[in-house]
C-alpha cells in the first residue's frame, strides 16, 4: 500500500467508514484488531494492522486509533515510568521520615 492509499484508508476510518473491501484487513482481521484494542494491546493491534495492509507505522497507528475512536474503545491509562518513579520516591521518603524520627 502506498502513501496515498494509506492516507485514503485512514480518512475513511476517521469518517466512520470501514476499510475498503479490496484490502486484506477485513472481517476477521478487523475483529482481531478490535479485540486487541479492547484488551489494551494497542501496539499489537497496530502490528497486526501493518501485517495485514503493509502500511507504514504512522498510517497503521492513525488507522487503528481511528478505528478505536469510531467503535468507542478507550485505551486504558498506562502507569509508565513516571508512576513507578512516584511509588519509589514515596517509599523512600517514608523510609527517610521513619529513619529521621528514630535518630
Amino acid at each position: 500500500m502506498g502513501l496515498a492509499e494509506a492516507k485514503a484508508a485512514v480518512e475513511r476510518l476517521e469518517h466512520g467508514e470501514s476499510l475498503p473491501d479490496n484490502k486484506p484487513v477485513a472481517g476477521d482481521a478487523e475483529q482481531q484488531i478490535l479485540e486487541l484494542l479492547a484488551a489494551g494491546r494497542k501496539i499489537a493491534a497496530i502490528k497486526l494492522y501493518r501485517q495485514q495492509t503493509n502500511s507504514g507505522l504512522k498510517a497503521a497507528k492513525d488507522a487503528v486509533e481511528a478505528l478505536a475512536a469510531r467503535r468507542g474503545i478507550v485505551s486504558p491509562p498506562r502507569s509508565g515510568c513516571f508512576a513507578v518513579l512516584a511509588v519509589l520516591l514515596s517509599g523512600m521518603s517514608l523510609g527517610l521520615a521513619g529513619w529521621l524520627r528514630w535518630h
